[in-house]
Order: structure tokens, then sequence, then C-alpha cells
């Protein structure tokens, strides 16, 4: 069953090797690739395998997202996009009212299936005009039937002027705020900002597991940041006021430091169901 999202889903291609840049592009690989760095997730997922005794929040947040542990000491690039895909296409344990199962991905992300979403329609007589009444999220419009065409269509186009904003169509008017998806990020997605900064957090996670530190300056180097002249900065050297190597490193290392913070919040909220927050 074809079902939409409120933002970009993930498309992994028709070859056996799994597109990176088809997963990357979407921010629900990154909502789980933050869960697979929540080290109280993972734990969660370990704790459950064994048959321990957990919480009933901690069963809830377990029974939608499942089990994301995979091995990371093989290829990761690889092997982080096919797990990807196997976690996304795994069954749910929900099913269509035909019998057909419910994949996770669909599960957590799609837009509900309501019977009438998104649909412009002719309203029945009796419950069906009267279930719409107070329904916010639609614009409804009386029209006689004595009318002729032409005076009902300038009177709709006017109306539809009035109480719409031409400001994007088609797909691009979904909002966050406004998905009926069981999980949605709580903001638009910066993917270019969330994927450097959860590649800055795994590259300090990984190289402190080890008992080793690295700066900011070397996450900045290893993780292929650029660095961009913030406001109100020089940006050439034959501008009035050139920047000095301390003025860039000291950028670079903030740049670091935000996108670390950033990326600690995105793990922290995954963990409890929630991604892109503020």
């Amino acid at each position: 069953m074809r079902r939409d999202f409120v933002v970009q889903h993930p498309t992994f291609g028709r070859m056996a090797k799994v597109s990176a840049k088809g997963c990357e592009k979407s921010v629900y690989y990154w909502w789980w690739y933050a869960l697979t760095l929540n080290s109280d997730y993972t734990a969660l997922c370990e704790r459950i395998s064994n048959g321990d005794t957990v919480t009933n929040d901690e069963r809830s947040i377990y029974d939608d997202f499942g089990d994301v542990r995979y091995d990371k000491d093989g290829f990761r690039f690889v092997s982080t996009h096919n797990e990807f895909k196997r976690w996304w296409q795994s069954d749910s344990g929900r099913r269509y009212d035909n019998g057909e199962v419910i994949t996770r991905g669909v599960y957590l992300f799609a837009e509900s299936t309501k019977e009438h979403d998104d649909k412009v329609r002719v309203l029945g007589a009796g419950d069906e005009r009267a279930s719409v009444v107070d329904d916010d999220d639609l614009l409804i419009i009386a029209i006689p039937r004595n009318a002729t065409k032409e005076y009902a269509n300038k009177c709709v186009t006017g109306i539809l002027k009035r109480n719409y904003k031409n400001t994007a169509t088609g797909k691009a008017v979904k909002s966050v705020k406004r998905s009926t998806a069981l999980y949605s990020p709580s903001t638009h997605p910066n993917i270019v900002n969330i994927s450097e900064s959860l590649r800055c957090y795994e590259l300090k996670q990984n190289t402190e597991h080890n008992g080793k530190k690295l700066s900011n300056l070397d996450i900045f180097k290893l993780a292929k940041l650029k660095y961009t002249a913030r406001q109100g900065e020089a940006k050439t050297y034959n501008e009035a006021r050139f920047r000095t190597k301390a003025e860039v490193n000291k950028s670079k290392q903030d740049n670091v430091t935000r996108k670390l913070k950033f990326a600690k919040k995105l793990v922290e909220d995954a963990g409890a169901g929630m991604f892109c927050t503020k």
C-alpha cells in the first residue's frame, strides 16, 4: 500500500548495494542513526533480548522502534545503510485490514491512512456532513445547486485566494507541525547540519571509547567540515580586516562545539521518540 510522508523518505535503489545517498537524504535515516548512538537505548535492546524486566515506558518505545543494534566492526559505510534498510523494511508487528504487513519505517513515519485524508470531495448527507463541521483542517464551501457553473467557479476561486497562501504547492505545503504520523520531526530538518553534527559526535565518542582524545580542530578536519566566515568576519585577505589563523581556528572550534551540543540532543531525544527538537 502506497503511503505518504511529510518529509523525504529514504530510497534504497534497485541495485544489490543500498544507495547511501538515497538513505542519507532522508531525516528518517538520521533519526535511526542517532538512536543507534544512544547507549541507553542500545542497553535497553540488550536487556530485552536477555529477557530482563523493563518499565512500561521503555517497552512502549522499544515496541515501536525495535532493536537497532548491528555489527559496527565491518565496513561502516556499507553495513550502516544496509542495516538501516533491513530495519526500515522489518515487520512492525502491525497489519493493514487486509492482513498485509506494515513495515517498521512506514508504521512509524508515514502519514495516517484515514479514508478521506487530503482529498477534495462532495460530502454525503447526514453523518458525513456532521463529522466535518468542527474539523479545523477542512475548509467547507456550500454551493447552491441552482448556481451556474461559471458563477460557482468564480466564487470558489475567490474563496480559495482568501484562504490559502500562494507560497507553496503540492507536497511542499505539508508541514511537520500538521503531520498525522505516529512520529514526526518537530521542526523541518536541516539534513546537512544533522549529518555533520552526528558524525562529529560519533568521532568523539569512538575516540574516547578507545581511551584517546580529539581536539575540536581534529574533529573539524576528520569530519571534513567546511569553514565559512561568520557574519561580520572578513572573507578574504584583500578586505580591510583579514582573518588571522587564530581567528579561523577559533571559529572552527566553536563550530564543532555547536555541532556536538546539537548532536547530543539529537541522540538523547531519539531515545525518547523525538527528533529535530530545538
